[in-house]
């Protein structure tokens, strides 16, 4: 009869010669006593082979058996064990089948040494471990060192070092601290010792100091472990490596008193160089800021920071503060104030980030503690913001005396690199001030700007009339008006008008005819000054005072309309529109001044915009093309402003605008967009010849990218293409797909279909499956590839069963994840699933994915290789979400947490300087996840949002997104973490315990205990 193994909890695998085997002895005898209950046999069922291995000829099919049912391996390390064919076997089939999760490194002899970068194990200076081991282990290991006990014969198991070592072993086969473990081990041997009446008095005292010792014993084991996991905290690299990743994850799920103890250590030097590294990933370990783990940490970073230290110590230690989603109480707002302040007055290239967090933690910050500290806050400019975040925390009497102290000194010579510190005071202290105030105010800066002889700095002293004027009660600003006409009557400079003039408007009684009448002049006087001037500045100014003349409740005289509206042409001709700035604020000032257009002036102004368009046009059909870069936002402005006129064109205008447009679409179509622009102001008549119009365009045209603009173009105006007209378009396409020599013009093409919808025959179809297919073999996965897809995508619903086999069924077959280069060959039969499989295929590439991704996975991590097949996967996974059942659906969103919990974003400071999708991994899986979880129950999405939002290597990009999809799903879901946090457990009441609980690698639906 065979013989039967029982499952075990530890397989020991060893070197069988001696002292060795007495040491194997020693430990399965060790684990099966440690920690016992006094009604077990044994603690632990320990497999070892001359224990529990009866003779059989089949001697490798019973270790076999006996691994595959232990729960951990325990291998004795040497490098007599390291020779061995039977030991190496063993190690091998663990971790083919097990990984190197729970397989323990037991050292008995030899040496061991991990890479100068702490990442791995050094094969050079290790020779107790099989190479070919070391070679499959991607991180470094904790391991127990137990060199020197085979050196006395016979083995001492009394030794401190055999009955640690021993603890040790057992906590980590039991997957438990080992704080748990040796406080299981008092437990136990209490209760032993109370069966033994009749020595109380001496049971007592061995209790008393068998509690002490293990204390004792419990405290440095408990500091070794939080150690361990700050030297695996590396951070030296842009990626998170496997072993940062674990350790995060062992921070997150420990019990309070390890978590205490890690945070206690943060006060060491290289662990808040640490914290500052990665703030997010550090922040998230202690939680969602429901359990006691976040005061915890929140208490250890306040106590560390008031400490001496440098500024970019203070830096992320602030920033990790801010992101624990806990508030932090007034006191402690005070003492990270005090040193972000400190930290700022500092030399440091970090001083605008340190003013960013001033800025977040100052509202926390208890009103007693402001004035003190506004004081200490330099008056230098780049201190603004700080400044400001303060104001709201002063009295009106506190900040009454500031600014009055200040003003007088801006009525004196001022240090220039103190000047715009003072002109900050005032502004952000202005809505502090009591109206009586606020009038004191501008009346001593009203005498400033009056006696400064400087331009500039008068222009700097008007913009603050602006935040005071609103501050005003009618009487007083009834007298304010009265001095800032008189300003205005002797200002000079543009802005410094511009200037008075808001002060005005800003006041609260709306001024009367004669002050209005006398603004305006001087207003236009200044547009007249602003056309005679030479600088790149004019076109801005110029949308400065437009806004200024539209905010004004007065209609303009028709001399008025035409000048500001002739000024605005004559602007557009050296306006530098390639600057958003600049276009929108012409685009906004023009229609300001529409609205200040009496109706009798309103076709005039229409006359000369239209004339101003076909000028525009006109020069564009005579110059180079490449001189035409700046005519298509020109024209575009020049659109906007006849729309903003709020008229219909005449047939007559509309004829003579359309034929304007298409002149200049000939010559380049990225004009055409501009039709679509100006489409609502156009008669029936004329609008409804555009589309055939454009359509003659692009019977002719045999530019790749302008037959992608008119395609585009036709599309967006609201007419749908009668059968005709959609033949002449996807005929012309046809033509140009059949002619295009390089794969980026036949991508173009393949946009340009997608695009158009339209339902091509059979043999179109043919066609173009004959021209994609190949190239889609020869161009690597990209932009170009993935047009291409899109193309196909288009024809899903005219291939047929064929057409479709002869595009999904050799892709799919492709997919073995042997290699990364396989991979794009999914992205691309992915392109036609969403309309054209069937329910058992979407299983089959489902299945085939998980397996790819799995394969492809491992093999980019064993040469820490990046790639944008993974990428690709990802993609294709959320293209499935719709597609999926009920159960497919669990299984891939277990996937894809599980996945989520093992990797992180790269850190970069700067994150567009990234030039590969692989590098935000974690945030492409959260992209993942939300898409599936939208296809579940509220309830269940909330649930494992929650475990998800728990994971370390969510934190950062990867939450964004995960909140953004609640959004999408709960209209009345707040935006930032600490807020949807409280949202959740207010919506989800019976959900509450989830927040506190350890994170679930399975995201809710396993069993919660944060088990792989």
């Amino acid at each position: 009869m065979r013989y039967v193994i029982a499952t075990f909890d530890v397989f020991i695998s060893y070197s069988g010669r001696q002292p060795h085997r007495a040491i194997a002895e020693a430990i399965e005898s060790g684990l099966r006593r440690f920690a016992r209950p006094w009604y077990k046999i044994s603690a632990l069922r320990v497999f070892r082979d001359t224990t529990n291995l009866a003779a059989n000829p089949d001697l490798w099919g019973s270790i076999k058996e006996a691994l595959s049912r232990s729960r951990s391996l325990v291998y004795l390390a040497s490098p007599e064990a390291a020779a061995s064919r039977w030991v190496r076997r063993e190690l091998n089939w663990w971790l083919d089948h097990r990984g190197p999760e729970k397989l323990i490194f037991v050292i008995l002899a030899g040496k061991i040494a991990p890479t100068d970068d702490h990442q791995r194990l050094d094969p050079a200076a290790t020779d107790c471990i099989p190479r070919e081991i070391l070679e499959r282990l991607n991180s470094l290991p904790l391991y127990v060192d137990l060199r020197g006990l085979a050196e006395n014969d016979p083995v001492d198991l009394q030794l401190p070092v055999f009955t640690s070592g021993l603890a040790q072993v057992a906590a980590a086969v039991r997957g438990v601290s080992l704080d748990q473990i040796t406080g299981e081990a008092v437990r136990q041997r209490r209760h032993r010792n109370r069966a033994v009446a009749a020595a109380v008095v001496l049971v007592s005292g061995l209790i008393a100091g068998a509690t002490l010792g293990f204390y004792l014993y419990r405290l440095s084991a408990r500091e070794a472990a939080a150690t361990a996991l700050w030297n695996k905290l590396q951070f030296s690299t842009v990626e998170l490596r496997p072993g940062e990743t674990d350790a995060l994850w062992t921070i997150a799920a420990s019990d309070p008193p390890l978590f205490q103890e890690f945070w206690s250590q943060l006060k060491r030097d290289s662990n808040i160089r640490k914290v500052g590294a990665r703030t997010e990933l550090i922040a998230r370990t202690a939680g969602l800021g429901k359990s006691p783990k976040a005061k915890v940490s929140v208490d250890s970073i306040v106590e560390t920071i008031r400490a001496p230290l440098d500024p970019d110590q203070v830096r992320g230690l602030a920033t990790v503060a801010r992101k624990v989603p806990l508030q932090i109480d007034e006191e402690q707002a005070s003492i990270v104030l005090d040193a972000i302040l400190k930290a700022m007055r500092a030399p440091t290239d970090k001083r605008d980030s340190l003013v960013d967090l001033f800025t977040v933690f100052a509202p926390r910050l208890p009103p007693e503690r402001a004035v003190a500290l506004f004081d200490s806050i330099p008056i230098e400019l780049e201190f603004r913001r700080a400044i400001t975040a303060l104001g709201p925390k002063l009295t009106p009497q506190q900040a009454a005396k500031y600014v009055a102290s200040t003003t007088t000194a801006l009525q004196q010579p001022v240090d220039p690199s103190q000047w715009h510190g003072h002109l900050n005071v005032v502004a952000a202290l202005a809505p502090r001030l009591a109206p009586d105030e606020a009038a004191s105010t501008m009346a001593s800066l009203l005498e400033a700007i009056e006696a400064q002889t400087d331009s500039r700095r008068r222009v700097e002293l008007s913009r603050l009339l602006e935040g005071l004027s609103s501050r005003l009660r009618s009487d007083e600003a009834r007298i304010a008006r009265e001095a800032l006409l008189s300003a205005l009557q002797v200002a000079t400079d543009i802005d410094e008008n511009l200037a008075i003039v808001r002060a005005l408007t800003g006041l609260p009684e709306q001024m009367g005819p004669s002050t209005t009448e006398v603004v305006l002049s001087r207003l236009f006087a200044a547009v007249e000054s602003n056309d005679e001037a030479h600088h790149d500045d004019r076109p801005a100014r110029l949308a400065q005072l437009m806004d200024a003349i539209g905010s004004l409740p007065v209609k303009l005289t028709p001399e008025q309309a035409t000048n500001i509206f002739d000024s605005f042409v004559s602007a557009l001709r050296v306006a530098r529109l390639d600057r958003d700035s600049e276009r929108l604020a012409l685009g906004r000032a023009v229609q300001s001044v529409a609205l200040r257009l009496k109706s009798s002036e309103v076709p005039n102004i229409l006359d000369r915009l239209i004339e101003a368009l076909q000028d525009e046009t006109q020069e564009i059909q005579e110059e180079p093309r490449i001189k035409n870069q700046l005519s298509a936002p020109r024209l575009s402005l020049i659109v906007d402003s006849i729309l903003a006129l709020q008229t219909q064109l005449s047939d007559t205008q509309s004829e003579m605008v359309i034929d304007s447009l298409l002149g200049a679409v000939r010559i380049d179509a990225d004009f055409a967009g501009v039709i679509v622009q100006l489409y609502p102001r156009l008669q029936p008549r004329p609008a409804a010849s555009i589309v055939d119009r454009l359509l003659s365009v692009v019977k002719v045209n045999k530019e790749p990218y302008d037959l992608h603009a008119l395609i585009k173009t036709i599309k967006e105006l609201p007419f749908k293409l009668n059968s005709e007209q959609e033949t002449v378009a996807f005929d012309s396409l046809i033509r140009e797909i059949q002619a295009a020599s390089y794969p980026h013009d036949l991508a173009v093409q393949a946009e340009a279909m997608a695009i158009l919808d339209a339902k091509p025959t059979s043999r179109q179809a043919e066609i173009i499956l004959e021209r994609f297919l190949p190239v889609m073999e020869t161009i690597p996965n990209g932009t170009a590839s993935r047009s291409l897809i899109g193309g196909l995508a288009s024809l899903a619903g005219a291939l047929t069963t064929e057409q479709t086999s002869k595009v999904l069924n050799p892709r799919l077959a492709a997919i073995t994840g042997a290699d990364n280069k396989q991979m794009r060959v999914l992205i691309e039969a992915v392109g036609i699933l969403p309309t054209k499989t069937t329910a058992e295929q979407t299983k089959v590439i489902v299945d085939r994915l998980l397996v790819a991704i799995k394969k492809i996975d491992d093999f980019l991590r064993k040469r820490q290789a990046k790639s944008d097949q993974r990428f690709a996967l990802i993609e294709v996974l959320k293209v499935l979400a719709s597609r999926l059942s009920d159960e497919q659906l669990s299984k891939v969103l277990i996937f894809a947490c599980e996945n989520l919990s093992r990797t992180g974003d790269d850190f970069e400071e700067v994150y567009w300087t990234l030039k590969s999708n692989d590098e935000f991994e974690a945030t492409h899986w959260a992209e993942v996840i939300d898409e599936l979880l939208h296809k579940k129950s509220a309830a269940q999405h909330v649930t494992s949002l929650i475990e998800v939002l728990k994971y370390p290597t969510a934190s950062g990009k990867a939450t964004k997104v995960l909140l953004s999809g609640l959004r999408r799903r709960f209209a009345s879901a707040p935006e930032t973490l600490e807020e949807a946090v409280d949202w959740m457990g207010a919506r989800f009441p019976e959900l509450e315990s989830r927040f506190s609980s350890p994170p679930d690698r399975m995201c809710g639906f396993g069993a919660g205990d944060g088990s792989r």
